[in-house]
């Protein structure tokens, strides 16, 4: 795979999604080991959130498969 589509979008690299994906992923864990947030921050809930927003925002484009035909 060489390409992502975002939902609604264009087609990204590969690394340019994994890269936003990580970057997403990575600034919740940093503001949790930093301890910022509002108190008492369900840190749970917002990495689902995170992770359902991921999911709903790229997809894989479907190909013809050549097995099939």
């Amino acid at each position: 795979m060489t390409a992502v589509q975002p939902a609604g979008g264009q087609l990204a690299p590969v690394d340019i999604v994994a890269a936003a994906i990580w970057g997403q992923v990575h600034g919740l864990v940093s503001l949790e080991l930093a301890h910022v947030g509002p108190p008492g921050m369900d840190w749970a809930a917002a990495y689902d959130t995170a992770l359902e927003a991921i999911t709903r925002s790229w997809t894989i484009p479907v190909t013809s498969n050549p097995a099939t035909g």
